[in-house]
């Protein structure tokens, strides 16, 4: 939402219902494998400001 000329507001979600996944699943030389899970659920508010 742009406010004025200046200001902009903006709202975001990230992984809105807060899925468990795996990224990746390398498997290493271990008899473990390593991998990098998704970010939990994630909100949040930009404001831009420009001068």
């Amino acid at each position: 939402m742009t406010v004025g000329e200046k200001l902009r507001v903006l709202v975001f979600a990230n992984n809105v219902f807060d899925k468990f996944g795996i990224l990746n699943a390398p498997f290493t030389s271990q008899a473990t494998p390593a991998g990098s899970i998704v970010r939990p659920r994630t909100l949040g508010l930009r404001v831009d400001w420009s001068l």
